[in-house]
């Protein structure tokens, strides 16, 4: 069996906007929450570089963190307050660099009574900059394009679907990421597993709680 890898469609990469500063703020366990849950879909070959990343990106009332790997890839979407003055316009998107996602996991790495500390974070043009724990931290966007994303999760979902075959790496990262994603909220909402109806089309699996956001995971089937 080998893997099968997500197509993105060639010449329809999204690239970030005219420079405008995006100014969000959101608690510091939502903001480590998105990270942390799709730093584990960051692609590790060099020669893709423009998958070496998490897309962060600045949405009316929402901030999303998104990365794949070509065979993966994970969504989240966390709650976050437009700041005053703040444009809450088309959204933007900053492309973190693997090494500076890994370093500011542990820069927000917090005990239980910082949870709700509050974050603001904003883009301009190709720079991004926040502050934790009275620290001011500013890093620079990628120069490269972000694939279409939502392209490749899957939207029409028709039961009829036989078996199919999942590398259980795959499958183990979305479940762990899911917990990193979940971990401070309820622990009873449960995880959907849903695919399209043909044998080598992409697998959805999405949490959703109220009070944490959305996360979403695609796996793409191996061929049997």
């Amino acid at each position: 069996m080998t893997n099968t890898n997500i197509t993105i469609p060639a010449g329809s990469e999204t690239r970030r906007g005219e420079i405008e500063a995006h100014t969000r703020v959101l608690t510091r366990e939502r903001m480590m929450a998105g990270l942390k849950s799709c730093a584990g879909f960051m692609c590790k070959d060099v020669t893709r570089f423009h998958l070496n990343c998490v897309a962060i990106e600045f949405g009316p009332g929402v901030m999303r963190f998104v990365s794949t790997d070509g065979h993966t890839l994970a969504k989240a979407e966390v709650p976050a307050t437009v700041a005053p003055g703040s444009s809450a316009g088309a959204p933007k998107t900053f492309l973190l660099p693997s090494a500076d996602v890994r370093a500011l996991i542990k820069i927000l790495a917090y005990k239980k009574h910082q949870a709700d500390q509050q974050i603001c974070i904003s883009i301009d043009g190709r720079q991004l900059a926040l502050t934790v724990d009275g620290e001011a931290l500013t890093y620079r966007s990628m120069d490269a394009a972000f694939p279409p994303y939502e392209q490749v999760i899957p939207k029409d979902i028709d039961g009829g679907c036989g078996s199919l075959g999942l590398n259980p790496v795959y499958v183990a990262r979305a479940c762990d990421a899911i917990k990193d994603f979940g971990r401070a909220t309820d622990s009873s909402l449960a995880a959907r597993f849903m695919t399209a109806a043909g044998d080598l089309d992409p697998v959805r699996i999405t949490w959703c709680s109220p009070d944490c956001g959305d996360f979403t995971a695609v796996i793409m089937p191996m061929r049997m």
